[in-house]
């Protein structure tokens, strides 16, 4: 059975709080685009009872709106979600919608990729003696302004999270492992992440 899971992370880097918003910010406006391209388009009293929106068709013709700055992945993760709600909305909801949906939270779920070289868990074990936290969150797909791997260490609680090597991957290809995750802002300095593992009966940390 899946489970998520919340990581936290205070008194993150300034400067690490900034990129990951500016993704956010993307994101953001992205969704709010295809919103209005699906109000527009699938919407009306037409179109509106004919099927289900479909992630394929959408994706191909919200190509155009795709930002500078964001991935495939983060792309199709975008759609998807903007997808989700407004066919779970329609399946309660027979009439024309008045208005298109509004995206206003900064949010964002994206893929971390990984080579089979390196340990295939988001998560790794901090070297920095002088942290209190012990762990941190790898985001490969996005980098810093050395081109390095954005790190942000995490809290972790032996407890309620279990076994780190658990919070790996949902799907293979290659050489290369797959993990979702997703990204919340809590406040001006603490960020939520949130990650899906497969739940044991018995909980350990090693």
């Amino acid at each position: 059975m899946l489970k998520s899971y919340s990581f936290y992370s205070d008194n993150v880097n300034q400067g690490k709080i900034a990129l990951l918003k500016s993704k956010a910010i993307l994101i953001r406006d992205f969704k709010n685009l295809v919103s209005s391209f699906i109000f527009n388009t699938y919407m009306n009293e037409k179109m509106y009872l004919l099927k289900k929106l479909s992630r394929i068709e959408i994706q191909k013709q919200c190509k155009s709106l795709k930002p500078k700055g964001i991935s495939e992945r983060m792309y199709n993760a975008a759609i998807l979600e903007v997808i989700t709600i407004y066919n779970n909305r329609r399946s309660t909801c027979k009439r024309p919608f008045k208005k298109a949906i509004f995206f206003s939270k900064l949010t964002f779920s994206n893929t971390n990729v990984l080579p089979s070289s390196q340990h295939e868990s988001i998560i790794g074990r901090n070297t920095n003696n002088n942290s209190s936290n012990q762990y941190f969150i790898k985001l490969s797909s996005i980098t810093d302004k050395h081109g390095e791997m954005l790190n942000i260490p995490i809290k972790v609680s032996k407890k309620y999270h279990g076994l780190i090597e658990e919070y790996n991957t949902s799907e293979s290809e290659g050489r290369q492992f797959f993990t979702s995750y997703t990204v919340q802002f809590i406040s001006k300095n603490k960020i939520r992440f949130i990650l899906t593992r497969e739940l044991n009966d018995v909980l350990e940390f090693q």
